[in-house]
């Protein structure tokens, strides 16, 4: 309900600033956990508004949205990284964005009226795959520059081995975790 979204807000709110008033970083990335609730939570509204709605209307609200996320990018800018928790632009404009490409996306997605059978399972298991990206791109990342591949071929190998890497990944957190997905 409605004090639940007060509460998200205060969530993110608190690891924002937090981030931004404080010389410290909280362990594990806290902090940037914290900021990151507020857009999870956004996202999730998002997708709850378009469960209903009609094709003609996600066309609509795709270009008005895409249109809305330039004019707003060019504005403010983009540049910003949930890894660092470090924000180049103002939070509500971050916020604005991040909405504004949502809303396009599963707009977009919405349009479709097949399946593809990887994005659902990537879809249906998004939260983790949020959670460990940037630890399989880390991973990822030394491998290639222990080997000395070029930039191009590198970044082919780690988007070919994270795909890879994330089926097994997402069974094994889903039988270590199961108490969370039961």
């Amino acid at each position: 309900g409605g004090g639940g979204g007060v509460i998200v807000m205060i969530i993110s709110t608190t690891g924002y600033y937090w981030n931004e008033l404080s010389p410290y970083r909280l362990p594990l990335f806290t902090d940037t956990a914290l900021t990151s609730v507020g857009f999870v939570y956004t996202g999730h509204l998002i997708k709850i508004f378009f469960e209903n709605i009609k094709f003609k209307t996600c066309i609509a609200t795709f270009i008005i949205a895409l249109i809305m996320f330039v004019l707003m990018h060019s504005l403010y800018g983009g540049t910003w990284s949930m890894q660092s928790n470090s924000y180049g632009m103002n939070i509500l404009a971050g916020y604005g964005q991040a909405i504004l490409g949502s809303t396009a996306l599963i707009a977009l997605c919405r349009m479709f009226t097949f399946s593809i059978p990887l994005i659902n399972f990537v879809g249906k298991n998004s939260l983790i795959v949020l959670c460990w990206h940037m630890y399989l791109l880390m991973g990822m990342g030394l491998v290639v520059k222990t080997m000395k591949i070029d930039l191009t071929m590198g970044a082919i190998f780690i988007f070919v081995m994270i795909s890879i890497l994330f089926y097994p990944l997402i069974f094994v957190i889903k039988k270590v975790f199961k108490f969370i997905y039961n």
